[in-house]
């Protein structure tokens, strides 16, 4: 939640806070519902391999998301106070 900080204006940080915690909170909910139904049909194999494909999508994401240039940031960070 720190680059969240440096990345979204302060007039918007609650909203989008907000929204993030409650997104995670229902992909939790519902990956733990899928894991469940997985459980039941197919067994802990198909949770493990739910949870690795999870994994590496993630990696994924992570390896191509784009960081912000320092400047870009300092701009952000800025007009919001205005």
């Amino acid at each position: 939640q720190a680059l969240i900080t440096e990345l979204v204006p302060a007039y918007e940080r609650g909203a989008y806070i907000a929204m993030r915690n409650s997104s995670s909170q229902l992909s939790i909910a519902s990956s733990a519902a899928l894991c469940g139904v997985l459980y039941e049909s197919f067994g802990y194999i198909a949770v493990a391999s739910f949870a690795g494909v999870c994994s590496l999508l993630s990696a994924v994401v992570v390896y191509f998301a784009l960081e912000p240039h320092s400047g870009q940031m300092q701009s952000m960070s800025s007009s919001g106070s205005k």
